[in-house]
């Protein structure tokens, strides 16, 4: 059974809508980062997308946590957490301190990197460090406070607050190492960790009492002022605050602020896609957000070695403009074309992207081929 195969029935189509808007989000500023205009970073085009990429997926990993049931089933997530998201991430690392010109040319030994990567971890790829770090903490959490085995309005609203408080005691670790000098924001990613933690959290919560909200009456009227609560918050967010990337190293209350943003353009996203999802193209779509992890994990490498050999233009007229907009579409669409590839075949979907699921596909390659060719 291949990856694209894999408990297709039991996915959601909202969720795999929004990795799918983050893997776009999040590869077309990449791009223009590097091949736009200079000042591409400080202009409404660029927060426009950064402003929910991650958060879109920050918050559709919050919806799917899992609330173990028991000690057995949380261990075994805790372990696959771990390993899915640490071990790829770590091996794409060590292939781009390898290979990649921009680490090779320095001229720094392999301890260096492994230094960089402990105390500037935003430098590589920190998104599933976060991620393990948040999402192993909530379900751990999760599930000592579940013992408590009463359920209800009240009930849940008590077990919320109690993870609200382990979650705040948690994250000052984090605060910690944000404020000591000879550590910093960068390292474990820690200024990643505040910042998308309660990101997270506030997903698990929504799902929490998401039956509860669905029995309200005139639920349709509701999530449409809602809607329209999060535009009015996020749009002058976005018009005042267009300089997104500098604004997240400012003050407490500037951080806040775009933190409230990113949650409210989330929230908005996750209602309009809520609704595209209940159509059949849409649905078909989503089909490309199952990809999401290994696209992460490929665009990255691929933008950072492409860039060493098409540098930035120094004059945009038309006619680069127009060959800077082609080449974000080619690149977007090739690095998903290439993610696919590598997922399809057995063996660099294990060795890759850890997906352990694939192994007797490696051990049985006949009968894996067999079932390709029946299934057409």
């Amino acid at each position: 059974m291949t990856r694209t195969d894999n408990k297709t029935k039991n996915r959601i189509p909202v969720i795999d809508l929004l990795k799918l808007t983050a893997m776009l989000f999040i590869c077309i500023p990449h791009c223009l980062q590097r091949w736009g205009s200079p000042n591409y970073t400080a202009t409404l085009g660029f927060s426009l997308f950064y402003s929910v990429a991650l958060p879109l997926f920050f918050f559709s990993s919050g919806l799917l946590i899992k609330r173990a049931t028991s000690i057995k089933e949380l261990v075994i997530y805790v372990i696959k957490t771990i390993c899915v998201y640490l071990i790829p991430a770590y091996f794409f690392s060590c292939l781009s301190i390898w290979t990649l010109p921009r680490f090779t040319l320095l001229e720094k030994d392999f301890g260096y990197w492994m230094n960089e990567m402990y105390l500037r971890t935003d430098t590589f790829y920190w998104y599933f460090l976060v991620a393990a770090f948040i999402n192993v903490f909530i379900a751990i959490a999760y599930y000592f406070i579940a013992l408590i085995k009463k359920d209800g309005l009240r009930w849940d609203m008590l077990k919320s607050s109690i993870l609200i408080i382990l979650s705040s005691a948690y994250l000052l670790i984090f605060l910690y190492i944000y404020n000591r000098d000879d550590l910093g924001p960068g390292c474990l990613s820690a200024n990643m960790v505040l910042y998308y933690f309660p990101l997270t959290l506030f997903a698990f919560i929504f799902n929490t009492f998401k039956p509860y909200l669905s029995h309200l009456s005139k639920v349709k009227i509701l999530k449409g002022i809602g809607a329209l609560v999060a535009l009015a918050i996020y749009v002058p967010i976005l018009i005042v605050y267009r300089n997104w990337l500098p604004n997240l190293s400012g003050s407490f209350m500037i951080i806040a602020t775009l933190w409230l943003g990113s949650l409210s353009g989330t929230l908005l996203y996750y209602y309009g896609l809520a609704y595209l999802s209940k159509f059949i193209i849409a649905q078909k779509i989503s089909y490309f957000g199952r990809f999401s992890g290994p696209f992460y994990l490929v665009h990255v490498y691929l933008v950072r070695l492409f860039a060493t050999y098409i540098t930035r233009p120094t004059l945009f007229d038309s006619p680069t403009i127009m060959f800077v907009t082609f080449l974000t579409i080619i690149f977007t669409v090739g690095s998903l074309f290439i993610t696919i590839i590598l997922c399809f075949i057995p063996y660099t979907d294990f060795f890759l992207f850890l997906n352990y699921k694939r192994l007797k596909d490696m051990l049985y390659p006949r009968r894996w081929i067999k079932n390709l060719r029946a299934a057409k």
